[in-house]
């Protein structure tokens, strides 16, 4: 999804309200916007949406909230977040519940920013890599914050020397690669996927414009939330890995 000709109509609305604080602040932080008049990318526009969604209907569902009579979507996300804490607690062990929030969150913004694609007028903000790599350097940055939370610093990066003494000039090097190539797989995983979903579903929809579109539209829906669940799977193992107390 990149900065072309015919932005998106949000991004076109987003750029006309915000054109120029964000052009100063680029131009603080020493970098020249490309489009100084339309500084912000569909991507950024559509990730900016989703959280604005995301937002809106967190507060709406906490207005909502009953214990003696819970609506459906009440339910729906009761169900939600009972998955997301099992998963946690088989890969975390206990305590992991503290984790629900960051994960659940991550998990639903990329569930929501593969979706909306589907939507005529919208792009998916994850066929673009630097979005993808945003999502994975959260997910990285937290489990190692965690890692070291429940470990100590010293303790923590201590595992980065192995278990051999002779060894550990070497599996300093191979773990710090390790680690950093995990940000290269969350983010090139989820990115290459949805970009191929989207061009699948382009491709089709323009060579047979009826019925076909619909299942492909169908196989877009599936990858984006199998994705997600991946990419939620993957932080929550590198993050088990990180903070359990046996590490």
């Amino acid at each position: 999804m990149e900065h072309v000709a015919d932005p998106l109509w949000f991004t076109i609305l987003l750029n006309k309200l915000l054109a120029d604080p964000v052009t100063a602040g680029l131009a603080l932080l020493g970098m020249q916007a490309e489009h100084p008049l339309a500084p912000i990318p569909d991507h950024v526009a559509m990730q900016v949406l989703v959280l604005l969604i995301l937002f809106a209907t967190a507060i709406i569902l906490r207005r909502q909230l009953s214990v003696t009579k819970p609506g459906n979507f009440q339910q729906i996300m009761e169900v939600v977040v009972q998955f997301i804490a099992s998963m946690l607690k088989e890969m975390a062990g206990n305590g992991s519940r503290r984790y629900v929030a960051l994960v659940g969150s991550l998990g639903l913004f990329v569930a929501a920013c593969n979706v909306i694609g589907i939507i005529p007028g919208f792009g998916s903000p994850t066929t673009e890599n630097t979005a993808t790599t945003g999502c994975a350097l959260v997910a990285f940055l937290y489990y190692h914050f965690h890692g070291v939370r429940v470990h100590g610093i010293f303790k923590y990066l201590k595992h980065f020397l192995g278990p051999v003494v002779a060894m550990s000039l070497i599996m300093v090097v191979v773990e710090t690669v390790s680690h950093f190539a995990r940000i290269l797989s969350l983010s090139a995983r989820l990115w290459a996927n949805m970009n191929v979903s989207t061009q699948l579903e382009h491709v089709f929809a323009g060579l047979v414009p009826i019925g076909i579109p619909v299942i492909f539209m169908g196989l877009h829906l599936f990858v984006s939330l199998l994705q997600a669940y991946i990419f939620m799977l993957m932080s929550t193992v590198y993050l088990g890995a990180a903070a359990t107390e046996e590490h």
